[in-house]
């Protein structure tokens, strides 16, 4: 019997990732129900795939690097809290690799559906916070930005990008109904995108656009329905330009476009800006080979900022062995997701969703921190989970009930 059998450990599941956009405490909601689904499904017999091993150990020298900096760092308490998150998010990692891998299809509608109900929450909290729909919200908004229930409005656009292209995704197959339900959805975070007004996140956003487009329009061997999706990404783009119009129409979002439009930024230049604060980084990082220690960075001890940037980040805090360690984990991430959906037959235009936006992160953290997102990692284990069960196989007990859902709907829709 497989963890993904009982309906008690999917509503577990579903229910870590339908909370995971409240995160305003730490540790949240989300994070206690992730650590007690961990120790129930292990508690339960779920087994680590065979083919996850390289991964594995990289993202574990990671850790221990971590160790290694933490026991020399100057402020104890942040680096063994930073540190703490850092196992959990690898913990997070395997959890889901490991219950996805069992039933990729069951197991990944199942997540989907929650990281939408996560999705709407954010949108919905954002949109009722920078309108004042229930009054000023200092908690949702932030310099004018939404931030939801994040603590900065730069996780909080990143977060929804996925549910917008989970739906972009699911208009390929969807009926005349679904159409507009997904086309709704899609517009929805999109909105909800542009209200964070963060330019990472909208890097974010037309990479992982992007990036599925080419990628589905190599993979779908259907005619029809490679049509249906350059009539989708037309639509899409038309319906973006329109969307951004109206809303730089009002006054009110005009001037924040305005603003955040900048190439640069206040906060980009000077003695203490963030590309001098960088550029001190990289110095660093050739004479620390071990490391300052998790969480150490924003310290007065050493650069009282945030380095901006992921793989400074991992290499100026976990030094040169754990920073190299992540970055080939995700190097790793994408050569084997890239090889699974070119090889994989009949591959799912969710796979490459998932895909799409771990580059899109990727491709935004040459500008943010990305190394404690919960969605991140969600991502990553979304791409991990699929591809070691075709490697392994199993991913053909479910393919020919792919290719007749795909059948019934292309007849059901006529493939309009």
């Amino acid at each position: 019997m497989h963890i993904s059998d009982s309906k008690f450990n999917m509503r577990l599941a579903w229910l870590v990732i339908a909370v995971s956009s409240i995160v305003f405490i730490e540790p949240s909601m989300s994070d206690v129900l992730c650590i007690g689904a961990l120790a129930a499904f292990f508690a339960q017999g779920m087994r680590i795939p065979k083919g996850a091993g390289t991964a594995g150990i990289l993202l574990l020298v990671y850790l221990l690097a971590n160790v290694l900096s933490a026991s020399m760092a100057p402020e104890p308490a942040t680096a063994f809290r930073a540190l703490s998150i850092r196992f959990y998010m690898a913990a997070a990692w395997l959890l889901f690799t490991c219950l996805i891998y069992e039933n990729p299809r069951k197991v990944l509608a199942s997540v989907w559906s929650a990281y939408t109900v996560a999705a709407l929450i954010a949108v919905t909290a954002g949109i009722v916070g920078y309108y004042e729909i229930i009054g000023p919200s200092h908690q949702l908004i932030e310099n004018g930005r939404v931030r939801a229930f994040f603590k900065d409005p730069n996780v909080y656009g990143p977060f929804i990008v996925p549910v917008a292209m989970y739906a972009l995704a699911r208009l390929e197959t969807a009926n005349r109904r679904q159409i507009w339900a997904f086309s709704a959805l899609f517009a929805y975070c999109a909105f909800g995108i542009l209200l964070g007004f963060s330019r990472g996140s909208w890097i974010n956003f037309a990479v992982a656009m992007s990036l599925f487009m080419i990628v589905r329009l190599a993979t779908q061997r259907q005619g029809l329905l490679r049509q249906r999706m350059l009539r989708i990404t037309a639509a899409a783009l038309i319906g973006g330009a329109v969307l951004i119009a109206g809303l730089a129409s009002t006054d009110k979002v005009q001037a924040m476009l305005d603003q955040r439009l900048k190439v640069v930024q206040y906060y980009d230049m000077g003695e203490h800006g963030r590309l001098t604060n960088q550029l001190a980084i990289v110095k660093a990082v050739v004479v620390t080979p071990l490391g300052i220690g998790p969480g150490q960075s924003e310290q007065k001890y050493f650069f009282d900022m945030a380095p901006h940037n992921l793989y400074l980040h991992v290499l100026i805090e976990s030094g040169w062995i754990g920073g190299l360690a992540f970055i080939f984990f995700a190097a790793l991430t994408l050569w084997r997701g890239r090889r699974f959906l070119h090889r994989s037959a009949n591959v799912d235009a969710i796979h490459i969703a998932s895909y799409a936006c771990v580059v899109g992160v990727l491709a935004q953290s040459f500008f943010v921190d990305s190394t404690h997102w919960r969605h991140f990692f969600l991502l990553i284990a979304m791409v991990w989970g699929p591809l070691l069960a075709w490697e392994n196989g199993l991913a053909q007990r479910h393919s020919q009930a792919y290719q007749a859902a795909v059948s019934r709907h292309t007849r059901a829709d006529g493939v309009a």
